[in-house]
């Protein structure tokens, strides 16, 4: 039987051929943070360890929005900690022994961090605080899930039972409805600093602050990319088909894929289908080969900032790979699943997987 356990893996900085079989390569070591420039070579390990006892198996590594310093939360002590991006300093902003807190993420003005802080008994409540770990503040409880809009004056967030709230950060919440809980897998994303979508029952439905939900699509969605409030990249469940929609009723075909990621300057969609990582355009729809993975499942694409390069998480590892295919360099062994792209698209921050036979 195997059983997966988080370990930092050795990284494979060489590059590889453009849309090469994807071959990464694993070494021993304990669970640790680590960045890592997109074009590969040395990596920098961002949690000091010495001298620290009971802090190890971290997860949930977050950039700052300024790229210098890094959040992550600790399994073994159940605390939040803050590193210097270049690993020279940490401090723990919670250090509760009634809480065990998680997933932390930074509002977008990085003033502010929420995440999950669950009791003993496994009951888990949406909180906030400051940068610094001051004023550590329960705003919603019940709640599994969260994320931040852009001005950071509201965050959805997703109660054990999939009921959809928006919260401010002083704790006033706006419930969307019981008729709209949202669909098991789902993401909720924002359009715009007010609405939500979302997916509940397989319709695509957009929530506001002030209550009202409309539904836009009638599918079965398991994937948005990056979108504007006009338009987005819809992804069918059913038949595997990736779409553009637009607000205003204009529906595209993008043809078969598992997975659909559009651009940050709307031109350029990422498509992966069975371990093949497309790159295409709305006006042509000509699909150019990034990378091949060698039959590795893929589990996320992120465009850069400059919309030249995909950070591609597959079963096989962690790639940078440039949109055309002409560059493919591999980041990490194999699992690094859990990572974040820095705010200037030039370095990552993961954490890495192994298996252990029991």
């Amino acid at each position: 039987m195997t059983k997966l356990h988080r370990i930092l893996l050795a990284l494979a900085a060489t590059g590889l051929s453009a849309c090469a079989s994807l071959t990464p390569s694993r070494t021993s070591s304990l669970d640790t943070v680590l960045t890592i420039g997109i074009g590969g070579g040395s990596s920098t390990q961002v949690v000091p360890l010495s001298g620290v006892s009971g802090a190890g198996q971290f997860r949930h590594a977050r950039w700052s929005p300024s790229g210098t310093q890094i959040l992550s939360y600790s399994v073994t002590d159940g605390d939040i900690y803050l590193c210097t991006s270049t690993g020279n300093t940490r401090s723990n902003l919670t250090n509760t022994s009634t809480l065990t807190e998680t997933n932390p993420e930074w509002s977008p003005s990085g003033e502010l961090i929420a995440y999950i802080g669950t009791t003993a008994s496994g009951f888990g409540s949406l909180y906030v605080m400051t940068k610094t770990g001051s004023s550590q503040t329960p705003l919603l409880s019940g709640i599994s899930r969260m994320g931040w809009n852009s001005d950071s004056t509201l965050l959805w967030a997703i109660g054990s039972n999939q009921q959809l709230y928006l919260v401010t950060p002083s704790g006033s919440a706006t419930a969307l409805g019981s008729n709209y809980l949202v669909d098991s897998g789902t993401t909720p994303q924002w359009a715009g600093s007010t609405t939500i979508r979302f997916v509940s029952g397989g319709i695509t439905y957009l929530g506001s602050s002030r209550g009202g939900v409309v539904g836009i699509r009638n599918t079965s969605n398991s994937n948005w990319g990056v979108a504007s409030a006009q338009a987005f990249i819809d992804l069918d469940s059913n038949d595997s088909t990736g779409y553009w929609v637009s607000t205003t009723g204009n529906i595209v075909s993008l043809g078969r894929a598992d997975l659909a990621v559009l651009s940050p300057s709307g031109n350029r969609i990422a498509l992966a289908l069975r371990g093949t990582v497309y790159t295409t355009t709305l006006s042509t729809l000509a699909r150019t080969v990034a990378l091949d993975t060698g039959g590795y499942r893929i589990q996320s694409i992120t465009w850069t900032p400059d919309n030249e390069t995909l950070i591609i998480s597959s079963t096989g590892g962690l790639v940078a790979a440039r949109y055309d295919g002409s560059s493919v360099v591999s980041l990490s062994g194999i699992g690094a699943g859990d990572f974040d792209l820095s705010p200037n698209g030039q370095s990552v921050v993961y954490i890495g997987v192994r298996e252990e036979t029991l």
